[in-house]
């Protein structure tokens, strides 16, 4: 979505001026925010130029930035490739509906303890972004009531995502609807985080689909068994080897949870086909493990984890669930103990863009032979707490605690 607001905002000044009305660049990151000032500028120094030079942005911004030359020039690059097919009152669109929800969510929290002025001023930012939001379809927008926020803070009960101290950290506030991004380097840990995770959703009675794209999936659903058993992996498969039934792995009261993942291991999923298994099973939360092998028509491999991102985010909300995309951290993030939005392998701003909560998992050099990782937070717009967790791995139970 930044790369779009960025592309109408160099190839119109008129696309400009109307997101920049929309305090469009309050929502970008830090690069983006500097791209757009640099836009914001050149339109100023002359006004009757009616669209930016991509190449005089670029060089500004280089001349000002000299670190940040590769990642401008692939912006700048991609922005260039694109500059003739993105609508503006579609993103815009999109933009609101973000937004929107972002300030229900914080609504509830208000509601919830009665802060009567913040509860009036979300209210306002809420009606603020609701205005316009489709130009041309005017009379099918109903303008959102205090009274609909009261029941939809009723209705949306918080998805209970473990390790414990992660949800404590969200506040017990991450809904269908949200888009997770959970990464890591190789061999850190990213498929046992996610598996323990979709044991706590198991738990709380709600159905997975696991697309399995880059381990076979009879060694994920293994993993999910002894997590489910909290047994570990060798007494788990000489049970199953002697024929033993599933009384004889789990305890009774989540025997009848065991069903509740859905798992396939199919290479290069797309969209289309995503969405008719979603409205096959109809799952309450979908994960892709890893959004990168997903089939997408992208001319570039940056491109392509940036649409793939998209689609989880709209898939997301277009069937209420709750989406986890998981990938890879980058090369430099080794021995970090807290990465960022740029730690993300092959994408600084597109993966950030579509996350309301972005999960990284880190083992610096002393601890990445043993079971301790750090989960830190670059973005979240769930609870808004951002503060590192230090939590310990048991890899034979699949079992990740505080």
């Amino acid at each position: 979505m930044e790369q779009k607001i960025i592309t109408l905002g160099l190839k119109s000044r008129e696309a400009f001026n109307t997101l920049q009305n929309h305090s469009i660049q309050d929502t970008l990151s830090t690069q983006g925010a500097l791209i757009w000032r640099e836009v914001k500028d050149y339109y100023s120094r002359d006004g009757s130029i009616l669209l930016a030079d991509p190449e005089l942005i670029l060089s500004s911004l280089i001349r000002q930035y000299p670190k940040h030359k590769e990642l401008f020039e692939h912006v700048i690059t991609e922005v260039k490739s694109k500059i003739t097919d993105i609508s503006t009152e579609n993103v815009l669109h999109d933009i609101k509906e973000q937004h929107k929800e972002s300030i229900a969510l914080e609504l509830m929290g208000a509601l919830e303890s009665k802060k009567d002025r913040k509860i009036a001023e979300l209210m306002e930012q809420y009606q603020h972004w609701s205005n316009g939001v489709d130009l041309n379809r005017a009379g099918e927008f109903t303008p959102l009531k205090y009274e609909d926020i009261v029941q939809f803070s009723k209705d949306a009960n918080g998805i209970i995502f473990l390790p414990k101290a992660l949800n404590n950290q969200l506040k017990n506030k991450l809904t269908r609807k949200n888009h997770v991004v959970i990464f890591a380097l190789t061999d850190i840990g990213k498929t046992t985080f996610t598996v323990n995770a979709v044991y706590g959703f198991a738990r709380q009675g709600l159905k997975t689909l696991y697309i399995a794209n880059e381990e076979p999936a009879e060694r994920v659903y293994l993993k999910f068994l002894t997590r489910m058993a909290n047994k570990d992996l060798d007494t788990v498969e000489t049970i199953l080897r002697n024929q033993g039934t599933i009384e004889d792995l789990i305890i009774p009261k989540l025997r009848d949870k065991v069903d509740l993942l859905l798992i396939d291991d199919t290479f290069g999923e797309t969209k289309a086909k995503l969405q008719k298994i979603i409205e096959d099973y109809e799952p309450d939360v979908l994960v892709v493990d890893q959004i990168q092998n997903v089939a997408s028509r992208a001319k570039s491999s940056i491109e392509h984890k940036e649409l793939a991102a998209q689609m989880m985010r709209e898939l997301a909300k277009k069937n209420n669930l709750l989406a986890v995309s998981v990938t890879q951290a980058a090369d430099d993030s080794a021995g970090k103990v807290k990465l960022g939005k740029g730690d993300i392998y092959g994408s600084n701003v597109g993966i950030p863009g579509t996350a309301d909560l972005m999960i990284g998992i880190t083992a610096p050099d002393e601890m990445e032979d043993g079971p301790w990782r750090w989960l830190s937070f670059p973005k979240n717009k769930v609870s808004g707490v951002k503060d590192i967790i230090k939590v310990k791995f048991d890899f034979e139970r699949n079992m990740v605690s505080a």
